[in-house]
């Protein structure tokens, strides 16, 4: 009786009030009532990356979410790294770590990040630093050398020869 007496009248914004003080004093939350916002496309970062052949070139690549509101973030945690690649070996990368690391001859691969379900993939270029022009022959006293950089410039030296 004394709680419908409570409820009528000016008396029920102050009822309202003790409610919801006396709920959140016995750690009643709000937290049940909002969906989770969830995870809704996986991209890896950088799209394409140029990785130079060799153990002291690694990149590490990084997992980006989209979520349901629209937000991205970067993904730390809970994702799995896979690579394909033409020739086979070209890349590989750590499974937990998104570690890629090129290696000789060369080539293209498809690295993949999954997380939650979802996954996303990128097309990676595994070049060689420095490539040789061609082998020179006994009779030849220098043999030229290529330096291939990232951002296409050549720079041409010739080396002598010692026989």
């Amino acid at each position: 009786m004394l709680i419908g007496r409570m409820l009528i009248g000016r008396k029920l914004g102050l009822t309202l009030g003790f409610t919801v003080l006396l709920a959140l004093a016995f750690g009643v939350s709000c937290t049940g009532f909002f969906p989770p916002n969830s995870l809704s496309a996986v991209s890896i970062q950088p799209p394409s990356p140029q990785i130079q052949a060799g153990s002291t070139n690694a990149q590490t690549l990084e997992a980006w979410g989209t979520y349901q509101d629209g937000t991205r973030s970067q993904i730390t945690s809970g994702v799995e790294w896979t690579s394909s690649s033409t020739p086979p070996n070209v890349l590989t990368i750590g499974l937990t770590s998104g570690l890629a690391t090129g290696a000789p001859p060369g080539g293209t691969a498809t690295v993949t990040a999954s997380a939650q379900g979802l996954s996303g993939t990128a097309s990676a270029t595994v070049y060689l630093g420095k490539a040789c022009a061609g082998v020179a022959p006994r009779s030849r006293t220098a043999i030229n050398v290529r330096d291939e950089e990232p951002d296409s410039r050549l720079h041409a030296v010739r080396i002598p020869l010692p026989f």
